[in-house]
């Protein structure tokens, strides 16, 4: 396996798994590559952005991370915000630590952009709680993280 930077022209190897993610987490909106795409361009025209692409053994692409460096919105400090992280769910089992070497590829790109925090975002499914979800031990025993927001999300009526 490896991991490598994805470039701009290579953002379209995400695709595949925009509506796997969606999917997954039970979200309502559809996934708008194009969004996708304008975002991210965007984010790494800027210098704030970056993809990680891990690849197997045979150069196809099963999963990434995602992140971006900005101030934090109330003390301004540098931060560190993962916006994605996904392994194809038929390939988790096979992988052993490579995704965890994603996040630490991530976190050495962040503290090279100057960022001194990191924030991790995970969707919960109805009925989990930050201490159920399957990655819990990670977050807070490897990568010393604790649960530290909650978001609600709804239509606007």
């Amino acid at each position: 396996m490896d991991i490598r930077e994805l470039h701009e022209d290579e953002l379209w190897l995400c695709s595949q798994f925009g509506d796997a993610f969606h999917q997954e987490k039970l979200l309502a909106d559809d996934f708008s590559f194009d969004t996708f795409h304008q975002n991210w361009t965007s984010w790494y025209r800027s210098g704030i952005g970056i993809i990680f692409g891990l690849f197997d053994d045979q150069g196809q692409i099963i999963g990434g991370i995602g992140g971006m460096v900005s101030p934090d919105l109330t003390s301004g400090k540098l931060k560190l915000h993962e916006l994605f992280w996904y392994v194809d769910r038929t390939k988790r089992k096979e992988t052993g630590r490579w995704p965890l070497r994603l996040v630490y590829r991530l976190q050495a790109w962040g503290k090279s952009k100057g960022a001194t925090g990191f924030r991790m975002i995970h969707l919960l499914l109805p009925g989990e709680t930050p201490s159920s979800v399957a990655l819990a031990d990670i977050y807070v025993k490897i990568l010393h993280m604790r649960p530290l927001e909650v978001c609600f999300e709804g239509p606007i009526e």
